[in-house]
């Protein structure tokens, strides 16, 4: 018997397997929500959406939110109790929010859906708020409204 309860004869040599390499399954993903769009410009969309998470990171307390970019490209928002993380990947055909952690607390829970609702409401002013400098062909973000109110039904908590 090893050290740690294994037998050493095999796992001498791998005391460390398995500890770098890539998972194949990642416990506690799941996906939360999905827009389906018809065209997104990814780099300035992702600067808007750090301008306004930026912005909500000391609601409810200090230090709520903190925003990162992540390696894809999208944004990975960590909440301050390091139950869970949000992340907002933006694809070409589609932007998709998903939420890392087991066992996310209930005030996570609360805040991300507040935080999501306020997320859902900025990518509606991208896509449809009038601007008079904004020609429809140079929009950031183009999609069906219904795509948002259909994201936002998925959500348990409203926006105060």
């Amino acid at each position: 018997m090893g050290l740690f309860g294994g037998d050493s004869d095999k796992d001498n040599n791998n005391i460390l397997k398995g500890l770098f390499q890539p998972q194949q399954e990642q416990p506690g993903l799941k996906t939360v929500i999905t827009i389906p769009v018809e065209k997104v410009k990814p780099r300035p969309l992702r600067f808007f959406l750090q301008i306004y998470i930026v912005g909500q990171q000391n609601q409810k307390d200090s230090q709520s939110w903190l925003p990162r970019e992540d390696e894809e490209g999208g944004l990975q928002i960590y909440y301050k109790d390091g139950t869970g993380m949000c992340q907002i990947g933006l694809q070409p055909n589609a932007i998709q929010i998903q939420r890392h952690g087991e066992r996310p607390s209930l005030e996570y829970m609360l805040q991300e859906s507040v935080m999501l609702h306020g997320v859902l409401d900025e990518l509606y002013k991208i896509a449809f708020d009038e601007v008079e400098d904004v020609e429809e062909s140079q929009r950031l973000l183009k999609l069906d409204p219904a795509a948002i109110e259909a994201a936002r039904k998925t959500l348990p908590a409203r926006q105060a």
